[in-house]
C-alpha cells in the first residue's frame, strides 16, 4: 500500500528528530511545543520564506481549541501587481508579503480578548531573538493617544499591558486606532492595531434584509445545501445530486492552479505563496454570491519544498468584501486580514524599517462570521491533514457606516 506524501514527510521528520542530537532545537520548534503541539509547523524542519513565519507564528501563540478570542498582528510590507491577471476574474488580486530588509517578523503583537464583554483587553508583545538589539532591550516607551508610558520588557523579551477597547474603536471593524511603542532609546516606532471583523452568524444574518437572509427557493443563505458536519465534505459536496442543488454550480481549481497562491511581481519572477486545489459549489444570483468553498487537505512535502502554506494564497480585496462564514465545521478556522499601518508615528516620526501593514490573525470559531472590507488583504489557510470547508459571502455592496455588512436592509 502507497502511503500518502505528508504521512512520509511526517515520518521523515519523527526519525530525524530521532537519530539527531543536532535537530533536537530544531524539532521542539517545528511540532511547535506552544500553543499547538499537536500541529505540525508549516515548512517542517526548514520554514525559510514570510508566508510560512506568519502561518508559524500564529500557529505558535493562537492555540487551535479556544473559546477565547485571541489574535496575533504582525508588521509586513504588501504589494499587489496590478499587470498580474486576476485569477479568477471577481476583483480579488493575488498579493506577496515580506519582512522588507528583514529576514523575520520584529516582534508579534497577541490580544487576548475577554470571554465576557468588558472593555479591557490584554496585550503581549513578543520580541523576535533575531534583532541585533535583542539582548540590549530591557525597556519600551508606549504611546496611546497623547498617553506616554515607560513599560519593563522581561527577560523572554516580552512585555504586557491592559488596553481599553472601546477607546481605540478595537471593538469595531473599522476606523481602528493605532498604539504606538518603541524600545527606550530608539527614534523610530511601532505601530500595532486590532480591528474586530469577526461576528456571530447570527448577527451577520441580523444586518440583512429580509429578502436577504433567503434564497428564492426559501432556504436559508447559511448552508443551504445541508452540508454541516460532514465526515468528507469534498465528497459530499460533488455528489449532491442536480435536482437538490439549488442552482450552485460545481466547479474544481486544481491543485497545480493553485487558489491565490502564485505572485508574479513587477519583474516577472513567480513566487508560490499556497498549493492545494479546491472543491466548490457557487451560486453567483441574487440576493448576493454564496459560495461553498472546500479545501484540499495540506500537503506538507510540497510546503518544505516550495515554502508555501496549504489553502489559499494571500489576496488583495477589490470585490465590495469578502465574508468567510464558518458555517459547517465544527473547527476553527486560520484567517488573516491584512490591514494599512499609519504612515508615521507620534508627531510625524518615522516608523520602523518603514512597514506599510500589518497581518492580523485569529481563529475563526464555529458558529462566526469574518468580514474583509473592500480595500484590504484577506488570507486563508488549512492547518487540518484533511479538507476543510467554509461559506464564502461577497455582498452586494461596499460595506459603509451606513450599512456595515454590505447587504441591504430590505
Amino acid at each position: 500500500m502507497k502511503m500518502p506524501n505528508h504521512f512520509i514527510a511526517c515520518a521523515l521528520m519523527v526519525l530525524s528528530c530521532l537519530i539527531s542530537q543536532a535537530h533536537a532545537e530544531k524539532c521542539e520548534d517545528a511540532f511547535n511545543e506552544s500553543a499547538n503541539s499537536d500541529i505540525i509547523r508549516f515548512g517542517g524542519l526548514r520554514p525559510r520564506t514570510p508566508v510560512q513565519e506568519i502561518a508559524n507564528l500564529m500557529l505558535a501563540h493562537v492555540p487551535s481549541a479556544t473559546d477565547q478570542q485571541i489574535q496575533i498582528a504582525i508588521p509586513v510590507f504588501l504589494e499587489t501587481n496590478p499587470q498580474q491577471a486576476q485569477q479568477f476574474g471577481d476583483g480579488q488580486e493575488n498579493a506577496n508579503t515580506s519582512f522588507g530588509p528583514l529576514q523575520n517578523a520584529p516582534f508579534v503583537a497577541v490580544l487576548t480578548r475577554p470571554s465576557a464583554f468588558t472593555p479591557s483587553a490584554d496585550l503581549a508583545i513578543f520580541w523576535s531573538k533575531g534583532l541585533t538589539s535583542f539582548d540590549t532591550l530591557n525597556a519600551i516607551e508606549v504611546r496611546v493617544g497623547e498617553r506616554s508610558q515607560r513599560v519593563a520588557i522581561n527577560s523572554q523579551g516580552s512585555f504586557r499591558l491592559p488596553v481599553d477597547l472601546p477607546s481605540l474603536a478595537w471593538d469595531q471593524a473599522v476606523h481602528v486606532k493605532p498604539i504606538f511603542f518603541r524600545p527606550v532609546g530608539w527614534t523610530d516606532w511601532f505601530a500595532v492595531q486590532f480591528p474586530n471583523p469577526y461576528l456571530p452568524i447570527s448577527d451577520l444574518l441580523k444586518g440583512m434584509g429580509d429578502s436577504t437572509r433567503t434564497l428564492s427557493s426559501g432556504h436559508s443563505v447559511i448552508d443551504p445545501l445541508g452540508l454541516k458536519g460532514s465526515a468528507n465534505m469534498q465528497s459530499d459536496l460533488r455528489q449532491i445530486d442536480d435536482n437538490k442543488n439549488l442552482g450552485f454550480i460545481l466547479a474544481r481549481t486544481e491543485r497545480s492552479q493553485r487558489v491565490h497562491g502564485i505572485y508574479l511581481d513587477k519583474n516577472n519572477q513567480s513566487h508560490i505563496t499556497a498549493t492545494g486545489g479546491v472543491w466548490v459549489r457557487y451560486r453567483a444570483e441574487l440576493p448576493f454570491k454564496n459560495v461553498y468553498l472546500t479545501q484540499d487537505p495540506r500537503v506538507i512535502d510540497l510546503e518544505e519544498e516550495e515554502g508555501g502554506v496549504s489553502g489559499t494564497g494571500p489576496h488583495y480585496v477589490g470585490a465590495n468584501g469578502e465574508i468567510i462564514v464558518n458555517s459547517l465545521m465544527n473547527e476553527n478556522v486560520m484567517t488573516l486580514q491584512g490591514t494599512a499601518l499609519p504612515p508615521a508615528g507620534p508627531s510625524g516620526e518615522k516608523l520602523a524599517w518603514g512597514f506599510t501593514h500589518q497581518w492580523v490573525g485569529t481563529r475563526l470559531r464555529p458558529g462566526y462570521a469574518f468580514i474583509t472590507t473592500q480595500g484590504n488583504f484577506h488570507w486563508h489557510l488549512n492547518h487540518l491533514l484533511r479538507g476543510n470547508g467554509v461559506q464564502v459571502f461577497t455582498p452586494p455592496e461596499v460595506p459603509g457606516p451606513a450599512n456595515f455588512f454590505g447587504f441591504p436592509k430590505s
